[in-house]
């Protein structure tokens, strides 16, 4: 069964306390996440919810809801550096590939989308914009990690949001190149 959720921000961090207690990401930027999960499996998540908190109907969907969001409130804590949630993403077999390689980059690392293109066995030059690519239609922030992969000696994209990928560098002790 296809549920959607809304995880609230981690810690029960709320939009009236996060200023005082949590590091926002970036102004403007709602901090909840929204998602899907289709018998037991995590196909989406991103941190730029909006959509109502429904009870999950599905056993499944519930017990891997309980661990994402107390893996994510671990994360953001600092407690956790690698998550163990069941995933199914759709996509095509390149884009696979793609998300599976930065699921492999370890916290506190990162890859440019070079080098992101040579683990995966091609030239370089020739795939780093094709994982760029990859790395934007990735449907699982913060678990599949692009946050992680920049451009050759700029920061690169992270759905439309610099400022939370800075951030999650940041809470990672990540280097951001300058540019």
């Amino acid at each position: 069964m296809t549920e959607h959720f809304t995880i609230p921000a981690p810690g029960g961090i709320t939009d009236s306390t996060a200023l005082a207690d949590f590091p926002v990401p970036a102004a403007g930027i709602p901090f909840s996440f929204t998602g899907t999960l289709t018998d037991g499996l995590l196909t989406t998540l991103s941190p730029f919810g909006t959509r109502p908190s429904i009870p999950l109907q599905d056993d499944a969907n519930r017990r891997t809801y309980a661990r994402l969001t107390e893996e994510l409130t671990a994360y953001f804590a600092g407690e956790l550096t690698a998550f163990s949630i069941p995933l199914a993403t759709a996509g095509t077999d390149y884009q696979k590939s793609v998300w599976a390689a930065l699921r492999q980059i370890p916290y506190g690392q990162s890859r440019t989308y070079g080098e992101v293109a040579v683990m995966l066995g091609y030239a370089q030059p020739v795939a780093a914009r094709a994982v760029g690519n990859a790395c934007g239609r990735n449907p699982i922030l913060i678990l599949t990690p692009c946050h992680r992969v920049f451009a050759k000696g700029s920061i690169g994209g992270f759905s439309g949001a610099p400022a939370l990928k800075r951030w999650l560098c940041a809470l990672e002790r990540i280097p951001v190149p300058r540019e």
